[in-house]
């Protein structure tokens, strides 16, 4: 029912055998070589919810037959927030809020980035996770938090408010939080949390 091989580094064309994969709900081909045109066949998997086939080389025009899979007659649930305008925030300004990605603003760091403060012209103070593009798993993990945090929404998860992403850069910017962060709540013997 899924077929993930993102970032294998496969190459060549899609293969016609994809017809053969009736069942899957979700295929994903991301981040891989493939080139040419997307495959007619595709259009034959009638239980296809979601295909991805981004960063890849492919061409040409999607085919006619992919408006016969369930991701494509699937109705669309009104998001409350969708009514609400998304902000928009450039990679100038964005930078221009970190001070340009100062070590001053810098309030955490993990396997696939670092997270820094921010505070945009509107004088709103954000935090910036910036992914490191060095490490591979960094692409993935972006596209993740992207597609799993836009979904979710709970009064005890911190607000994505947009995204930035080119080639070279990718981060979401978060609601700050000005209270700290939740490692020295739980490592450090001097901390206590109030459950008040």
């Amino acid at each position: 029912m899924v077929l993930d091989i993102l970032s294998n580094n496969m190459a060549g064309s899609l293969p016609p055998e994809i017809r053969k994969l009736k069942a899957a709900t979700l295929i994903d081909l991301s981040m891989n070589q493939f080139l040419n045109g997307i495959r007619r066949e595709i259009g034959g998997l009638r239980n296809l919810v979601h295909l991805s086939l981004r960063h890849n080389k492919l061409q040409g025009s999607i085919p006619d037959s992919v408006s016969n899979m369930v991701g494509k007659r699937a109705p669309q649930l009104a998001d409350p927030l969708s009514t609400k305008k998304r902000e928009t925030i450039s990679y100038y300004e964005l930078l221009q809020a970190m001070d340009d990605l100062s070590e001053s603003n810098l309030i955490g760091s993990g396997s696939f980035g670092s997270v820094y403060k921010g505070i945009l012209k509107s004088g709103t103070v954000i935090a910036v996770k910036v992914f490191n593009l060095q490490v591979d798993a960094a692409f993935k993990s972006f596209d993740t938090e992207c597609e799993v945090l836009r979904s979710l929404r709970h009064r005890d998860l911190v607000k994505v408010i947009t995204s930035c992403s080119n080639l070279d850069f990718k981060a979401l910017i978060l609601e700050y939080m000005p209270n700290g962060s939740l490692e020295k709540y739980l490592y450090l013997h001097n901390y206590f949390l109030d459950t008040n």
